[in-house]
């Protein structure tokens, strides 16, 4: 159980870990964030203890790798990447983000990699700069893909 600390004397609550160091006989304990903020404490800016309870369920490298087990499974050639991050728990921009961070590419272009695993390096690449304005039209829903 994640006990948050709140300090009478500034009326802000922290998170366990947080760098903030208090006087011991100044700190009083909540079990939940909501229950320090009924209290009349507020959240700390430094170390945002609300965010832990909305944080996604898995870390980015794990989420990318789930998204990646999705694309080789097909969900892509239905689908759209705004509803790939939506069985994810994500936006389709935030999606579309952490995979150029983690694997320089984005979701619709690992699907070109999966779909043709085989293809030169070179030809592969090609491929992908074909699909970009194919990718551009179809999630800014200039073109109804039905």
């Amino acid at each position: 159980m994640t006990l948050y600390s709140a300090v009478v004397t500034t009326g802000i609550y922290c998170r366990p870990g947080c760098g903030a160091r208090p006087r011991a006989d100044n700190v009083r304990t909540f079990d939940s964030a909501a229950a320090a903020e009924a209290a009349g404490f507020r959240a700390c800016l430094r170390c945002r203890p609300y965010r832990l309870a909305g944080s996604p369920p898995w870390r980015e490298p794990e989420l990318v790798c789930r998204a990646v087990r999705l694309i080789i499974d097909g969900v892509l050639d239905a689908g759209t990447e705004d509803e790939l991050g939506q069985q994810l728990g994500l936006s389709g921009r935030h999606l579309r983000r952490l995979f150029r961070g983690h694997l320089g590419m984005t979701p619709d272009q690992e699907a070109l990699a999966a779909a043709a695993p085989d293809l030169p390096p070179a030809l592969a690449a090609a491929a992908r700069a074909v699909a970009a304005p194919a990718h551009t039209v179809r999630t800014r829903g200039l073109v109804d893909m039905a």
